[in-house]
């Protein structure tokens, strides 16, 4: 691999490690499994159907936690922001000619 490539993902690294969303993000998962009554319900909607009303009532009640809402919101951020480095990595790693296992 390319010196120059290593070196930006090592920066790539750091600024994850620094991220505080990607921090507020683990903070809110321990807070949310520590809360006996949230996890339980998180366990029940995994064992649920997903078409019964059951199932989207529990999860009308999860959303309905300011946590878990603010959960979602960064998970989506750190999902775009990841999309976004895998098209920027795909540029720089990218190289022109045949992709042919056996060239």
């Amino acid at each position: 691999m390319d010196l120059e490539l290593i070196k930006k993902l090592d920066e790539l690294i750091v600024l994850f490690d620094q991220n505080s969303n990607l921090k507020r993000i683990e903070e809110l998962k321990e807070e949310i499994y520590k809360d006996k009554e949230l996890s339980k319900k998180i366990e029940t909607l995994k064992n649920t159907d997903q078409y019964s009303s059951n199932y989207l009532n529990l999860k009308k009640d999860l959303m309905s936690d300011s946590r878990i809402k603010e959960f979602k919101r960064l998970e989506s951020d750190i999902i775009l922001l990841t999309l976004s480095i895998n098209k920027k990595l795909n540029t720089l790693v990218r190289k022109k000619g045949c992709f042919h296992e056996n060239n």
